[in-house]
């Protein structure tokens, strides 16, 4: 059976190939100690040679197109993710996560991230088999709203510094971390 392109087999490695390194990742920083920056290091290395080893088995097993996809995708999320450390250490700030919980407060954020993301992927994904483009109407019209939102409060020069170390969610979370 293929989906796409691709085979169950596949897929399944690939799912279970995500799972091990997530399991790694955790049993590898159980211990809630600062990890150095040179143990950083070394794990980055690691995450980007084993993502490497993937990227050549796509282009061993599926071909150069598809480890070209894969390969700019990548780059192009690793890249990306530079962004997200600022708001992580602004995160960690504002919440006064000490050095030591900080891999573990990630580790489950993006594992949240990760469900969240294929929840949402997967009630997208129906909406638009139930409603076909009434749907894709409805999310791009929610874009435009979205950015029509955005543009105004801009434009209108209010752009006011919001203090959300207040904000019930906040207090919520800084009582249950």
């Amino acid at each position: 059976m293929l989906i796409g392109h691709y085979s169950i087999y596949s897929i399944l490695l690939f799912a279970v190939l995500v799972i091990v390194c997530l399991i790694v990742d955790l049993k590898a920083h159980k211990a809630d100690e600062v990890i150095s920056a040179k143990s950083a290091a070394k794990w980055s290395l690691f995450w980007v040679a084993l993502s490497l080893a993937f990227a050549g088995y796509v282009w061993y097993t599926h071909g150069f197109a598809d480890f070209s996809k894969f390969i700019s995708g990548y780059f192009l999320e690793k890249s990306l993710s530079v962004d997200n450390l600022f708001v992580m250490m602004a995160i960690f700030t504002a919440f006064s996560v000490r050095d030591e919980y900080q891999h573990r407060v990630l580790y489950y954020g993006i594992i949240g991230a990760i469900v969240l993301r294929m929840v949402f992927i997967a009630a997208g994904n129906s909406l638009i088999v139930l409603f076909g483009p009434y749907a894709l109407t409805a999310f791009g019209l929610f874009v435009l709203w979205s950015v029509w939102k955005m543009w105004r409060a801009m434009i209108s020069g209010h752009a006011d510094i919001v203090d959300s170390t207040e904000h019930w969610s906040v207090r919520i979370s800084k009582r249950i971390i």
